[in-house]
């Protein structure tokens, strides 16, 4: 079935569901629609999306971080990971 059957046929399906269900399929292709607009890059392992812009904003503040002397020597990093 090509893409302008598929789509026929989904119009067809959801002017037969009931509302409970519409609402259902609705919630489902909003989430779709929004994280596409939106850019999901990843997930955690909760499975939560990671957004792109989420992502820029964070790693602008690591580096501005990192430039401005803050960022995390080897050394320390390696006695934290003793810790764990």
């Amino acid at each position: 079935m090509g893409t302008t059957e598929l789509r026929t046929e989904v119009h067809h399906l959801i002017d037969q569901i009931d509302d409970h269900f519409l609402t259902v399929v609705y919630a489902m292709l909003d989430t779709y629609v929004q994280q596409e607009e939106e850019g999901v890059i990843g997930y955690e392992l909760d499975g939560t999306p990671v957004m792109a812009e989420y992502a820029r904003v964070a790693y602008r503040s690591r580096l501005e971080a990192m430039n401005n002397g803050k960022a995390t020597s080897l050394e320390e990093l390696k006695k934290e990971i003793e810790q764990w």
